[in-house]
């Protein structure tokens, strides 16, 4: 592909944009950034994906098959040989999970079908179980319809370390322990804690996810530094037979009213439910 001096190509603009768009993006998403210059280079296959990462050595898999290390290039007959359809850059295209569980080929809400990353070095980066191992979860991706170069979610980034745990099953539904620890750097000072709790299966759309929304005691809106805080949640979650990726979000906010956040939104690591018989 060339570079017109007066003309932009889609990779131009893309980048244009996002360089107009890079105060609005970081401050909603927390991350922003363009490809590496080496991606930028690359060309995707005629109906088929590129798939890179921030991480040099980070593996690709779609469900239980290693595609490569990226970057990955999959024509059209990889696809269908995946069961997957070309990406044809209009009614299927290369996106990223919102929720930084990898990047979906497909029409978003629809049908999304997900690739995951592992990094070299798993433990620095937040983690999804998957009913096929761990993958590293995602912070934002910028790329175009067919090419995309996530950035992988850094553990050391979260001023709070949360953990989820599955506890007991209930007629009521599911309970689970929330375990937030700050950072040992860092205090926290803030207002109207509450944690969003999200789960679906491999296959759900990210935005058609399961949402709960639980607001926390007064105590949970100022942490210390180091100081841990734990709280037991039911959620309205019944057993899958397919099975359900969980996680949560904490939130506390600046002050008594708005938007402004103190801290967050903080992500932690997605735990996966296996599949189960129905709740008698």
């Amino acid at each position: 592909m060339s570079y017109s001096r007066f003309a932009f190509n889609e990779k131009q603009a893309v980048l244009c944009l996002a360089c107009l768009l890079a105060p609005l993006l970081l401050r909603v998403f927390g991350v922003i950034g363009e490809p590496s210059a080496d991606f930028r280079s690359m060309e995707a296959p005629e109906g088929g994906v590129l798939i890179g990462a921030d991480v040099p050595g980070t593996k690709v898999f779609y469900q239980d098959h290693l595609l490569g290390t990226v970057p990955v290039r999959l024509n059209s007959r990889d696809l269908a040989a995946l069961g997957l359809p070309a990406c044809d850059g209009k009614d299927m295209t290369l996106q990223p999970d919102g929720w930084g569980e990898g990047l979906f080929l497909g029409k978003e809400d629809k049908e999304e079908h997900k690739f995951h990353f592992l990094a070299p070095e798993p433990s620095h980066y937040l983690i999804a179980q998957t009913p096929w191992g761990p993958r590293t979860k995602t912070q934002g991706a910028m790329g175009w319809k067919n090419a995309m170069e996530p950035r992988l979610f850094r553990r050391d980034s979260e001023p709070v370390a949360l953990t989820l745990e599955p506890a007991e099953r209930t007629s009521d539904g599911l309970s689970v322990r929330v375990t937030a620890k700050a950072r040992d750097f860092q205090s926290i000072n803030g207002h109207r804690p509450g944690l969003l709790f999200l789960w679906g299966g491999m296959e759900t759309p990210w935005r058609r996810r399961a949402t709960h929304a639980v607001k926390l005691p007064p105590e949970w809106a100022s942490f210390d530094p180091g100081e841990t805080k734990t709280i037991v949640v039911t959620l309205p979650l019944k057993e899958s037979a397919q099975g359900v990726s969980l996680f949560c979000i904490l939130d506390i906010y600046k002050e008594p009213k708005g938007t402004t956040l103190a801290a967050g939104s903080v992500y932690g690591d997605s735990v996966w439910i296996p599949p189960t018989s129905p709740t008698r």
